[in-house]
Order: C-alpha cells, then sequence, then structure tokens
C-alpha cells in the first residue's frame, strides 16, 4: 500500500480526466485559439488566401512553390494590357489579324 502525500492525494491515481478537472476548461480555448490563428487565411482545400494588388506581386507568388491562392484586386484587374505584358491574351493568331487589319 503506498503512502498518501500531504494533499490527501495519491500521485498514482492522477488520471488525465483528474487533471483536467484540475486546470479547467481553458485549455480547451487555448488550443482553439491557437489553432484558429493557425488557420486564420487558409482555405478549405489548404491553400493559404493571398491578395495581390499589383502585377510584381503576382509574378513573386507564381515564382514561389508556395501552397498560395491569389486573390486578385480590382485595381489589378483594370489595369491596360500594355501594362501587364507583351502577349496578347487571346494568343499569337489574334495579333497578326489586328496586323494585317492595320496594313489595309
Amino acid at each position: 500500500m503506498s503512502k498518501l502525500s500531504a494533499t490527501g492525494r495519491n500521485p498514482e491515481a492522477v488520471t488525465i480526466q483528474s487533471v483536467r478537472k484540475i486546470q479547467g476548461p481553458d485549455l480547451d480555448a487555448q488550443h482553439w485559439l491557437q489553432e484558429q490563428q493557425r488557420n486564420k487565411a487558409q482555405l478549405p482545400g489548404g491553400f493559404r488566401n493571398f491578395l495581390a494588388l499589383n502585377v510584381k506581386e503576382l509574378e513573386v507568388l507564381l515564382m514561389c512553390n508556395k501552397p498560395y491562392c491569389a486573390d486578385c484586386s480590382q485595381r489589378l484587374l483594370q489595369e491596360p494590357q500594355s501594362h501587364r505584358g507583351k502577349s496578347s491574351p487571346a494568343g499569337p493568331q489574334s495579333q497578326q489579324s489586328q496586323a494585317t487589319q492595320q496594313r489595309k
């Protein structure tokens, strides 16, 4: 038979349930808060949300091999095509047809 400590509790008989009762429900709240902060900008698919304000940020995001999902701002979407790059969205065939129309 083991001796009881001065507090009257047997140290071998302390279980996880009794420890939780002693410490209280604050551990669950702290754990939930840490998880919320960790997954703050994370989408259900595992990607992190990211707002791209200009073309440079979008290019850097594409060069990084990270699981990010870019959300383009309205300013970026409304920029003229000449500021974005040299290629046309329709491809080289539309550029050729535009060049032939300008010659006529």
